[in-house]
């Protein structure tokens, strides 16, 4: 850091400034000494033992004076991690500042990639028939091994286990789209060709003209077949249209500064201190001090059950393509069962409708906080308040207890409300 016209001189009572400083110490120095102290930096420069000629890093005109003004500060806690700090007055750097050159001995943390998340093709199991039998198959096969099970929990995590390993052995992923999507082998392969003539001048610029026209080629080719997909599926699947118009533009997003200000206003870094400080500020907003009042318990629960009828056509009203919730379990893989998968969600759904005991998974929601401008560092600045139900829940229940609403449906209601559970999701980390 130089241009402060800041002179540190030797060792005062500071933790910033060591005994091997050069000169003295002038208003601007204290200033930056000042500073430094606030902000737990120590003066690199000044930490280690150097003849004159190492320490001076400017040249008054005229010679006349040599000044210690450009300095190397660090992190307090990086001290031991560095080794030495010195200018080098002969270096060829056209200027009246000479370089100041530090060693440091630095141990890199070695960063584990968290897995990625592998999106299945779900739709094949509409268009692939055979794929559609295998998977069923394999559905049935795993509920044969594992068994009947009683408790509603249990049985949800069978349901769950089944489909998922089934289908992650079944289903192929979908494949990863080229950077460029209108890029062809064509001109790949033409790429590869324009790499190993690149001693061939006038070779290499032919292959190149070519290339550019290719290209140019193919993404008018590629535009266009998505105009009239948009044009074709505008009037029958507003779902595809809208991901061709995607495709087309890009999606744009918000990006996040990895950051968050904590409640007294430092900036937090750590992923698990972000993690700590969004549960903290929704725990402020959300928390109602509600009472768990056990009257609904005595009502009759007495009721018709789920019938088949009604899972079918409440499947059949769900829309596919939409992301999965913490469960991994999508539409399609329901669907994909036929009269088997509404058969076991019908069973599972009764046995919950009867002892009103909520399977974790489906009380447990996962949010993401999306920044609503770029450099957002306040819990404030991000879209998250939809994602959370502000209505008091103890009010819901003392109206449906007026209203005399089935006991069974109550029970259900209370259940899913006081037992459910939220986490935030922070750069693929969960908080717990």
């Amino acid at each position: 850091m130089g241009d402060f016209n800041a002179k540190v001189g030797q060792h005062g009572n500071e933790k910033a400034v060591s005994k091997h400083g050069l000169g003295i110490r002038n208003e601007r120095g204290e200033q930056l000494v000042t500073w430094c102290d606030e902000h737990d930096l120590i003066i690199g420069n000044t930490c280690f033992e150097q003849p004159a000629r190492r320490k001076w890093t400017w040249k008054q005109p005229g010679d006349n004076a040599r000044n210690q003004i450009d300095f190397i500060l660090v992190k307090e806690r990086f001290r031991n991690a560095f080794l030495s700090a010195k200018s080098y007055p002969g270096a060829d750097c056209y200027s009246d500042h000479i370089p100041v050159i530090a060693e440091f001995r630095l141990q890199l943390k070695n960063l584990k990639r968290r897995p990625r998340n592998i999106k299945l093709n779900l739709a094949l199991l509409k268009s692939d028939l055979s794929l559609r039998q295998r998977y069923s198959v394999n559905v049935r096969n795993k509920f044969q091994l594992l068994g009947e099970l009683e408790e509603p929990e249990d049985q949800w995590h069978q349901l769950k286990t089944a489909i998922t390993e089934a289908a992650t052995e079944e289903i192929p992923p979908t494949e990863r789209s080229a950077r460029q999507r209108w890029m062809t082998n064509e001109i790949l392969e033409m790429i590869d060709k324009r790499r190993q003539a690149k001693n061939d001048k006038d070779a290499y610029e032919t292959l190149h003209k070519q290339i550019r026209k290719k290209c140019d080629e193919a993404e008018e080719k590629w535009l266009n077949e998505k105009c009239k997909n948009m044009d074709l599926y505008g009037k029958t699947n507003l779902h595809m249209m809208y991901k061709n118009t995607e495709e087309i533009v890009g999606r744009k997003t918000c990006s996040s500064t990895r950051c968050l200000k904590a409640k007294n206003g430092n900036i937090i870094m750590e992923k698990d201190k972000i993690l700590e400080r969004w549960a903290e500020y929704i725990h402020e907003l959300f928390d109602d001090n509600r009472k768990h009042d056990h009257n609904a318990m005595k009502r009759n629960f007495a009721g018709p059950p789920i019938m088949k009828d009604e899972v079918r056509a409440a499947i059949r009203k769900m829309k596919a393509g939409k992301a999965t919730g913490p469960d991994g379990l999508a539409v399609e893989m329901i669907e994909a069962l036929e009269e088997y998968g509404v058969e076991k969600l019908t069973s599972l759904l009764n046995e919950i409708y009867d002892t009103g005991e909520i399977p974790a998974d489906i009380s447990r929601s996962v949010f993401i906080a999306l920044p609503k401008k770029p450099g957002a560092t306040e819990c404030e600045l991000h879209h998250y308040t939809k994602a959370f139900d502000r209505v008091r829940h103890d009010e819901i229940m003392k109206d449906s207890t007026q209203i005399k609403i089935d006991g069974k449906d109550l029970r259900v209601i209370k259940n899913i409300y006081w037992e459910q559970t939220a986490a935030m999701r922070v750069e693929g980390e969960t908080s717990t």
